[in-house]
């Protein structure tokens, strides 16, 4: 997803998006809204954990979603309530672990 893993002195890896660690400046647009989510699915048979990030790596929404309907719909307001209304697909990057399935 464009990350940099980086040591932290404990013994896992900080994650950050890679203009973090080149220095690049972050310019959130108003209203919290994000310009560009990070998605990760942990995908399962019956369900799918989800998180939602902003472009500086903070979480903003978790949650064990059911497969099925009822958990596309839920993670379309997850992502939802992190945009602006106008937002196009290019601002939201997914990184599941299957191929296969409605959730592709």
């Amino acid at each position: 997803m464009g990350c940099r893993g980086r040591r932290t002195g404990r013994d896992h890896l900080s994650i950050r998006p890679w203009w973090i660690s080149r220095g690049l400046p972050v310019l959130l647009p108003e209203r919290g809204e994000a310009w560009v989510l990070f998605v990760g699915d942990d995908w399962a048979e019956d369900h799918h954990d989800v998180e939602v990030q902003d472009e500086t790596g903070r979480r903003l929404a978790k949650g064990r979603l059911p497969e099925g309907l009822a958990g596309i719909t839920r993670l379309h307001e997850l992502i939802g309530a992190h945009l602006a209304e106008d937002a196009g697909p290019e601002q939201v990057v997914v990184g599941i672990e299957t191929d296969r399935g409605p959730w592709v």
